[in-house]
């Protein structure tokens, strides 16, 4: 899991949680001890900030999101 990786989020809203309710596709924007931001592929590309829990499957797809970044 690093920046530009594609990655399947399921994030539900729960009772007792500060939790998105975020699922689906994102782009991997910056990692850390704390959580992971990502944003959303699609509209309307909002940027979340959710716990590395909530991450189902990360796919490298650095090649593809390269563009993103410049």
């Amino acid at each position: 899991m690093k920046r530009g990786s594609l990655a399947y989020i399921y994030d539900p809203v729960r009772n007792a949680g500060s939790q998105t309710g975020f699922r689906g596709l994102a782009v991997i924007l910056s990692v850390d001890d704390a959580g992971v931001t990502i944003r959303s592929i699609e509209p309307p590309n909002a940027t979340f900030r959710v716990s590395k829990s909530t991450i189902q499957t990360t796919y490298p797809a650095d090649y593809i999101t390269e563009e993103l970044f410049r």
